[in-house]
């Protein structure tokens, strides 16, 4: 029976830490999550620079230097070679959130915003955003859901070793939650400021941007749980658990 202490513990990483970070929405700190666009720059490029697409960036390159690290002290090739790739992936969405750093670049250089490059990445291109939606959508489904509660007991030290934690289904029940609450206010601030003529940080085509916290958070914890709590040795050495 799990303590007190493991169950808080759970809760605290699972829902809390998340939950609060997207909780940032309230108005006086709006610009935070997503300033307003910059002098002469791009009129969306205000949530390049706000908080939550920094902190973004910022889970993607902690995923990185795990896999660096599980690259350099995990004993199987199979594993350096897994944790390479992801790596790999990892490094490749991170430029394709930075814009390749064309943002900061045409910040930092003065570009002004009819001057700046159209074509900025390669999800953002025709169908492609749409696609890779619910690709990880079914993703997370199928990984942190079905796998999580069907394959912990499995007889194949590799399932039992790759399957998540079953706490990663109050993970994913925060991000609908927040999906939920988010498009709400969302909506409530369009009709506000549909007769003042003025639309806030939310509406501005940021309300993907709590959904990508969640998401990049939730693999975090699930690559640094593989890395630094698991040993897949002493998972294939051990007895499958008992029903």
């Amino acid at each position: 029976m799990l303590s007190v202490k493991h169950v808080s513990a759970k809760v605290l990483i699972f829902a809390v830490v998340p939950l609060t970070v997207n909780g940032i929405m309230n108005d006086c700190l709006q610009a935070i999550i997503a300033p307003h666009s910059f002098n002469d720059m791009r009129p969306d490029s205000g949530r390049e620079f706000g908080l939550l697409e920094n902190l973004q960036h910022l889970l993607i390159l902690i995923m990185v230097g795990t896999c660096a690290w599980a690259i350099w002290r995990k004993p199987l090739r199979w594993q350096k070679l897994g944790f390479a790739f992801v790596a790999l992936f990892a490094a490749f969405i991170f430029l394709e959130e930075i814009d390749y750093g064309l943002h900061y670049y045409e910040y930092y250089h003065g570009i002004q915003w009819y001057e700046s490059a159209d074509v900025r990445n390669l999800h953002n291109q025709g169908d492609v955003t749409d696609i890779m939606k619910r690709a990880v959508d079914v993703g997370l489904v199928v990984l942190f859901l079905i796998v999580a509660w069907a394959c912990g007991r499995s007889r194949f030290a590799l399932v039992r070793y790759l399957a998540p934690d079953k706490w990663f289904t109050l993970t994913l029940l925060c991000m609908v939650a927040m999906r939920f609450v988010v498009h709400e206010l969302g909506e409530r601030e369009r009709e506000i400021a549909g007769p003042l003529g003025q639309v806030g940080a939310i509406s501005r085509g940021n309300l993907s941007e709590f959904r990508e916290f969640f998401i990049y958070y939730t693999f975090m914890i699930y690559l640094m749980t593989l890395v630094f709590l698991r040993d897949f040795r002493r998972t294939r050495e051990s007895i499958r658990p008992a029903d």
